[in-house]
């Protein structure tokens, strides 16, 4: 079953079809030892919590004394671009192919992940722009294809895949890329851009 309007967030209509994530709630509880909010220094008090490659739909916070619960404060993240607060865990991988380039399977060595991941985005660079050509990046996750990226002719930038759209990749996969050259037309000076890069950044 699920619960619309809770937590903050706005109830509305759904069309048929509608696809619903699962949510999984979790506690932290942080003390204070007494007197705290006595000292100035309190107002400057700030507590992290570790939440690496999660998407925070919405939060609540109340405080608790010697004379009971306080009222519950909440915020909903979903109508955020991101659909919620993604948190994410830094770093990046990168595939390169050096040199000219070449329609290729397996252009470069497959990447082991070590462990698992949300993805941030997905784009591909080029050192030198091809002429002539469209660069289309095929980005495998065991053999199957993750996402398609393309740089066209005299770029040396793809468009940026957002990870919104991806799912996270997984401990033990497998990445890989395969390079196709897509001819543009009857171009007399033509050359197939070199030195390719694909960062996943997570």
């Amino acid at each position: 079953m699920a619960l619309c309007g809770t937590l903050g967030s706005t109830a509305t209509n759904h069309v048929r079809n509608t696809s619903v994530l699962p949510l999984s709630a979790s506690t932290f509880v942080v003390p204070f030892v007494q007197g705290f909010f006595e000292n100035r220094a309190s107002v400057n008090f700030m507590h992290t919590i570790g939440l690496p490659d999660i998407r925070i739909a919405a939060a609540e916070l109340f405080l608790s004394n010697a004379f009971g619960d306080g009222q519950t404060g909440q915020i909903c993240y979903t109508d955020s671009p991101d659909g919620g607060l993604r948190t994410l865990s830094g770093g990046q991988f990168s595939l390169q192919v050096s040199g000219p380039l070449a329609t290729q399977t397996n252009a470069a060595p497959p990447l082991l992940l070590e462990a698992s991941h949300a993805v941030r985005d997905v784009v591909a660079t080029l050192n030198q722009p091809a002429i002539g050509f469209t660069i289309v990046v095929d980005l495998l996750v065991d053999g199957s294809q993750y996402c398609q990226l393309s740089i066209p002719s005299s770029s040396t930038v793809s468009h940026i895949v957002s990870g919104l759209t991806l799912l996270p990749l997984h401990q033990g996969s497998n990445l890989s890329m395969n390079v196709t050259l897509q001819t543009n037309g009857n171009a007399s000076n033509t050359s197939p851009g070199r030195d390719l890069t694909v960062t996943v950044r997570l």
